[in-house]
């Protein structure tokens, strides 16, 4: 976790494959690889190859940025819109069956 005015280190996609070659071809372990490019985690180093493995050369250059989820966010008035168009066609709804309450004998 980072403490407050520190900043992360951004990786280049170059340097991320070759921490990934080094894992694969030349057997290195993770921890060593951190030690020698100077990776504060070795976790990181370890998800990088997972990325290679499962995305290719790609799935390392794309820049991922942690999120609550995937989904987009709606603006709070077309939320609002969408719940209030919603709760009007709830209350359509009973007043319909109130009135056809009324009617019967």
């Amino acid at each position: 976790m980072a403490r407050k005015g520190q900043k992360y280190r951004q990786y280049m996609a170059e340097e991320k494959l070759q921490a990934v070659k080094m894992y694969l071809e030349e057997g290195i372990s993770v921890r060593e690889i951190a030690k020698r490019l100077g990776v504060p985690k070795h976790g990181t180093v370890k998800k990088w190859v997972e990325l290679y493995e499962a995305e290719g050369e790609e799935g390392l250059r794309v820049n991922r940025k942690k999120g609550r989820s995937g989904r987009k966010k709606r603006p709070k008035g077309e939320e609002e819109l969408e719940y209030l168009r919603a709760e009007n066609a709830l209350l359509r709804y009973l007043l319909e069956g109130k009135k056809k309450d009324d009617t019967k004998p």
